[in-house]
């Protein structure tokens, strides 16, 4: 079946009906654009009005949040004021059994205090100074306590005693006990820190001086006595020499070097980084007399320059061991001047020792009118070798002064010795202090041989006295440190040969009468017994006689000679056996079976044997024959 069309006038009305509704939609449109444009015009005004409003209102605003502030701050201040009354009764009650509450309550007032001022209000002028007043109490009251705290544990104590005890040997001198550490440190830490200002002036603790004063005075009179100590040891009785550590120098610098090694523990505990200026302060007095010590024992010494000087070294090393050790910068920078000047003085008064022991063994020869009769040892030796000796005892001292010197300074007189208050010890100080002890050796050998010359002829005197000192200066000296001794010991050694040989010159004589040229009849087949005249018997008779008779001299004069070295005595025996003994067997051997005498026994009186056992009897006194 097929669709009709619609007629013309249908569609034509369908078209107008539409035209009509769009007419009505393009009417509605153009009333909602009107709408539209009135409302954002309104919403225009709308957004000036309430921009001005803000403006209006913001000013309201914020005086409301001031005033608020203002409320609060005023409620703070109120609270700053209120609490001065239960701070000043806690400040009231004082600090006993509970130091903690009064620092906090100190704490407190202090911040209230630095918000008072920041308020700067007209009434809370009154407060301030209240509180100010409340501080200066707070503080007064703190630096007491803190004084008796620390005096209660500051009595003096007696060194020695603890090292007696053997507590010093570990280090264990008195601290403070822990029961005082925490309230000691607590207000040291606190009231070191602590200031504030009245009238723009600082207010501070007085804890820097407290401490300086009760712990200054602890530590000088608990050494005073090893001060007084090492004075009074110094004076002895005769012309002995000092002997090492016999001066109470060397209590007294360990008990200082003890004492203040704690002290810088309590200081670094106390004030922290601030330590230097408290101890400084509180090691001052003690250091001083130091100082006024040391300048005493100096004068001692120049006053007794030959039995002393070995003192001027022990107080070298011992304040030199002090101020090299762990506390020493500051107990030379406490020092000042004082300190300074008394180590110039004493280390000036070693070094001129140094010279002075050479003119020393130079005058004590001078002064010798005669060697000892029986060649022994003289007062020379025994002087210079204990001095030797006891040289071997201050190794770091002597050479810490000598580096001073330079090489070969000791030659120079005092007045020409450059002082110093260092304790440095060089990398060359054992081949100086070496070079020291090999002058003074070779110095002692030459006027030892001078004297010897100078007093006698003869070369057994000379012989046996150059060597029976220089034996004894060998003997004592070679079990001493060789690095130190061991150039000195060469050189009396050469001396000593030197004198072995000039002593075995004095048996020349009685060796040149065995030495004789035979001449034989005959030819090789000739023989002694029939070949000598009358002429060489007689020869050979006035050898033998005068061997005997210059062996009995030599026997004789020697028994006058004391050799008490039982080495050396049987060393020079044998070589005297061995310069005589060969040639007389020689000789004997040759002549006892010839015809040079009808009489043997007249001229031989010796056989082998008893050459040897009387030649062995040689320094032999007639009593022990």
């Amino acid at each position: 079946m097929s669709m009709l069309r619609p007629s013309k006038a249908v569609v034509a009305f369908n078209i107008e009906e539409e035209k009509a509704e769009l007419e009505v939609l393009m009417e509605n449109l153009k009333n909602t654009n009107s709408l539209t444009e009135r409302m954002s015009s309104m919403l225009t005004v709308f957004d000036t009005r309430l921009g001005k409003l803000e403006e209006s209102i913001r000013p309201i605003y914020r005086t409301t949040q001031n005033v608020d502030a203002t409320i609060a701050c005023v409620d703070r201040t109120r609270q700053y004021f209120n609490i001065i009354p239960v701070e000043e009764e806690i400040l009231r009650r004082g600090t006993q059994g509970d130091i903690k509450g009064f620092v906090a309550s100190i704490e407190r007032l202090h911040y209230a205090l630095v918000q008072l001022q920041k308020t700067n209000f007209r009434s809370s002028s009154r407060a301030i100074a209240s509180i100010q007043q409340l501080l200066r109490q707070g503080l007064t009251t703190l630096d007491e306590t803190y004084a008796v705290l620390l005096m209660d544990v500051s009595f003096s104590i007696e060194p020695l005693a603890y090292i007696t005890k053997g507590i010093f040997s570990k280090n264990e001198f008195p601290t403070i006990p822990a029961q005082s550490i925490g309230d000691l440190r607590l207000l040291s830490q606190f009231l070191s820190n602590f200031k504030f200002e009245i009238d723009q002036v600082p207010v501070t603790s007085n804890i820097l001086k407290i401490y300086s004063d009760k712990r200054g005075a602890y530590l000088q009179q608990s050494l005073t006595s090893l001060a007084q100590a090492s004075v009074n040891t110094a004076q002895r009785v005769g012309n002995t020499f000092y002997d090492k550590g016999a001066n109470g120098i060397y209590m007294y610098m360990k008990a200082f070097a003890a004492m203040v090694k704690i002290e810088l523990s309590i200081a670094s505990n106390f004030f922290g980084e601030k330590r230097n200026e408290p101890l400084k302060v509180a090691l001052r007095p003690s250091v001083v007399e130091l100082a006024k010590t040391v300048t005493i024992l100096n004068q001692y010494v120049i006053a007794h320059p030959l039995t002393d000087s070995f003192l001027a070294y022990d107080v070298v090393g011992e304040v030199g061991t002090l101020l090299n050790g762990p506390c020493g910068d500051i107990i030379r920078n406490t020092g000042g001047s004082e300190l300074d000047e008394a180590l110039k003085g004493i280390r000036h008064t070693a070094l001129a020792t140094f010279s002075g022991t050479l003119d020393a063994i130079q005058k004590r020869v001078a002064s010798m009118v005669n060697l000892p009769a029986d060649g022994g040892i003289c007062d020379l030796t025994t002087e210079c070798t204990a001095r030797l000796r006891r040289l071997a005892d201050y190794p770091d001292a002597i050479s810490s002064l000598l580096i001073s010197l330079g090489d070969g300074g000791w030659h120079r007189t005092s007045a020409g010795i450059q002082s110093s208050s260092k304790f440095d010890v060089g990398a060359n100080a054992s081949a100086i202090f070496a070079h020291f002890i090999s002058d003074i050796c070779e110095l002692a050998a030459c006027q030892l041989d001078g004297k010897a010359k100078a007093s006698s002829k003869k070369p057994s005197v000379i012989g046996i006295f150059c060597m029976n000192n220089l034996n004894y200066m060998i003997t004592r000296i070679s079990e001493l440190d060789p690095k130190i001794f061991g150039e000195g010991l060469q050189k009396l050694e050469v001396a000593k040969k030197k004198s072995t040989n000039l002593y075995l010159d004095s048996w020349k004589t009685c060796a040149e009468h065995l030495m004789d040229v035979t001449y034989v009849k005959g030819g090789l087949g000739g023989s002694v017994r029939n070949s000598m005249g009358t002429k060489e018997k007689e020869a050979i008779k006035d050898k033998f006689r005068n061997f005997n008779m210059e062996l009995e001299e030599n026997m004789k004069s020697h028994r006058a000679f004391v050799i008490s070295d039982d080495s050396l005595r049987a060393s020079l025996i044998a070589d005297v056996k061995k310069m005589v003994v060969p040639l007389y067997l020689r000789f004997y051997d040759k002549y006892q079976a010839s015809d040079f005498t009808k009489n043997l026994t007249k001229y031989i009186k010796y056989d082998k044997t008893q050459l040897e056992n009387t030649l062995s009897t040689l320094f032999e006194s007639p009593t022990t024959l």
